[in-house]
């Protein structure tokens, strides 16, 4: 159910990519019983650079896309091994909830749908808990109705959202429980 194709990469990262693949769908079966309903094509580009190029425009820290409508994923590739897994895991989150998920208000609201993505993905990134913990003592913290939209074009606030968006998933799933 997921497809790899990759530009200038060798076959050994794209099977770690379709592993990576592999677990976002368990990941996401087990924590919020989505499924894929078709499959998956993820297109891989040899950096970030090319992947944004390939595109008409997104924001400069932007690793990756997902297209649920269309169930594609793109991506850069950031060097780092665990974090360009974790952005399959992120992006293929995208697809499910999309694929998944019914709102009457027109869309998901953007914090639940990036706070499931890194949920999904596992413990917060280091830098981004030092930033969210730093927000948190300096009363800076973004309104979660604000989180509702677009996140930021400039890194760090973009950086907060995610972390904010990702601290109010986990606190209703460990006070609420999964099904709820």
């Amino acid at each position: 159910k997921v497809n790899i194709h990759y530009y200038g990469k060798s076959e050994d990262f794209a099977r770690t990519m379709l592993d990576a693949g592999l677990e976002g769908l368990r990941l996401n079966k087990a924590q919020a019983g989505m499924t894929a309903d078709v499959p998956v094509n993820i297109y891989v580009y040899p950096s970030y650079e090319e992947m944004r190029d390939a595109v008409l425009y997104e924001p400069q820290w932007t690793g990756g896309q997902a297209f649920s409508d269309f169930s594609i994923i793109i991506m850069g590739v950031s060097g780092d091994a665990e974090w360009d897994k974790d952005t399959v895991i992120h992006e293929l989150t995208h697809i499910l909830v999309g694929r998944n998920a019914f709102t009457c208000i027109g869309s998901i609201p953007t914090w639940l749908n990036e706070g499931l993505a890194v949920y999904n993905e596992g413990v917060l990134d280091k830098d981004m808990k030092a930033q969210l913990d730093q927000a948190i003592q300096a009363n800076t913290l973004f309104p979660v109705r604000t989180l509702g939209g677009s996140f930021s074009e400039i890194p760090e606030k973009a950086y907060l959202s995610y972390a904010q968006s990702y601290s109010v998933v986990k606190f209703m799933v460990e006070t609420y429980g999964q099904e709820k």
